[in-house]
């Protein structure tokens, strides 16, 4: 459906409510209705002005909306801080209770039977008394992507350790058991109490200048998986078959203690450590975002299904992670170099599939990782690497002393022409965005609300068109609802 259909289409609907609009106002007894002249009017302002404008911008946002995808980006911890809120009574503190009484909202009670000679009473109203004297914020700061400072709450508005020791105090006497009372048990366990755990974790890091990992999400447009045209995106027909033996893993993850995310999967039984595995990928993957925009996602197979053809699993893996109609705004994107690495025995990679989320591109780096990484044994790192980084000016400087197979080859450390390079899919395949329209629901939600602002002329219309009179009409008549009230 193309942006005139919608045009058309919204110009029928309000044409349709517009005759229903007139022939109901003209069979009311009333001052004001739609006459001919207005009808004309009003559509040939939306069918000129109104519509076309809408439909243009309702598409062109649509359009838009089907072209962004996320992405992952990584980065690095770069600061701590702590901001200290001092507590007022009605002040800005979050942890608060009712206290000091007052008189508020006068108004009429006690009236006679005439509703007069009234007294005037008040209600109670109550201020708001925090439970202690200050509360801390705890806030993480880190930098992504090259250059994206980004920023995390770790506690928001903690009561200080130890509270009981920490209450605010009134000069105001008449409630003064109040600031005795122990703090509820309910508030100081949703509040949180001195430093959160997470936050000093960090702080430490920070201190001695080994930043952690940081994994964050931004949008970005891909044409490829917006469009319709499907022959850049790869098909496999075994997808429901290794997928029904939980045989591949989502392209999606899960964030935990704020930006932390697991980044390797295992497909079968292995005695591998995936903590150790995945916090070597997030470390490698803060220099990769950092420095060339890339991520890194590793798949361990070790099932004998999943062995019995490699490249048909692969392919199928590949497929799958690229769905969108599967992953909605998160397949993997073209910043992703997926490794996966085969395995009979768990211990020696017999089998090495590599390839990004572009279409093309990288083609040296991907052939140099299948040759390397077979007949490795699986440890960290000797396949991933061991990256670090320092703060230094506002950023992170990472260091690539060990590096890993993986850690060398996308870095171009032993070989240049290895390294590598983003492919920016909406420059490189742009010719596709003119043939990417919106979705279904997206074409009838322009549509509703091209009617329902054009409906605007009708409410007008009616508003401001005096009936005439008409031969045959009884609406002036003598005996009509109207004259009767009116004369």
């Amino acid at each position: 459906m193309s942006a005139p259909h919608l045009w058309l289409i919204s110009g029928v609907v309000l044409a349709v409510l517009g005759f229903i609009a007139k022939f109901i106002t003209d069979r009311i007894e009333d001052t004001h209705d739609i006459n001919w002249r207005e009808f004309i009017l009003v559509m040939s302002v939306f069918l000129v002005i109104v519509d076309p404008l809408a439909t243009h911008l309702g598409w062109n946002l649509g359009k838009d909306n089907r072209l962004l995808y996320n992405r992952k980006t990584s980065g690095s911890e770069l600061s701590v801080s702590i901001t200290t809120t001092t507590c007022t009574k009605d002040g800005g503190c979050y942890w608060e209770y009712s206290c000091d009484p007052y008189q508020c909202n006068p108004h009429d009670c006690m009236c006679d039977s005439d509703g007069e000679n009234c007294s005037t009473c008040y209600d109670t109203c109550y201020h708001d008394c925090p439970y202690c004297s200050h509360e801390n914020t705890y806030f993480v700061q880190g930098v992504v992507d090259g250059d994206q400072i980004v920023n995390y709450v770790f506690g928001d508005h903690w009561l200080p350790d130890n509270p009981e020791a920490s209450r605010w105090v009134s000069t105001w006497d008449q409630w003064e058991y109040e600031y005795s009372r122990p703090i509820p048990g309910s508030i100081i366990s949703r509040a949180g109490t001195g430093i959160p755990l997470l936050w000093q974790e960090v702080q430490d890091r920070v201190t001695r200048n080994e930043p952690g990992p940081i994994t964050s999400v931004a949008g970005y447009d891909n044409p490829i998986y917006a469009s319709e045209s499907t022959i850049l995106q790869r098909y496999s027909g075994s997808i429901d078959i290794y997928q029904t033996q939980g045989l591949l893993p989502d392209p999606t993850y899960n964030f935990y203690n704020f930006y932390r995310v697991n980044l390797a999967s295992f497909i079968g039984p292995s005695d591998l450590g995936p903590i150790v595995w995945n916090r070597q990928i997030e470390y490698l993957n803060s220099a990769f975002s950092m420095e060339l925009r890339g991520d890194l996602r590793l798949v361990v197979v070790t099932d004998p299904v999943a062995n019995l053809n490699w490249a048909d699993y692969d392919l199928a893996l590949t497929a799958y992670w690229e769905d969108p109609n599967l992953w909605g705004d998160n397949p993997i994107s073209p910043s992703t170099l997926m490794v996966v690495l085969h395995s009979s025995d768990g211990i020696t990679i017999d089998h090495v599939f590599a390839d990004t989320g572009a279409p093309s591109g990288n083609d040296y780096l991907i052939e140099r990782l299948k040759t390397q990484l077979i007949g490795q044994v699986l440890e960290p790192s000797t396949i991933v690497g061991d990256v670090h980084g320092t703060i230094s000016a506002g950023t992170v400087i990472y260091e690539h002393e060990n590096p890993g197979i993986i850690e060398g080859a996308v870095f171009g450390l032993s070989d240049p022409a290895t390294k590598f390079e983003y492919v920016d899919v909406n420059s490189a395949f742009s010719y596709l965005i003119r043939d990417i329209k919106p979705t279904s629901k997206q074409a009838v939600w322009i549509v509703i609300f091209t009617v329902l602002f054009g409906s605007i002329g009708w409410v007008i219309a009616y508003s401001v068109g005096e009936r005439e009179w008409q031969r045959g009409s009884n609406f002036f008549s003598q005996g009509s609802r109207y004259r009767r009230s009116h004369w």
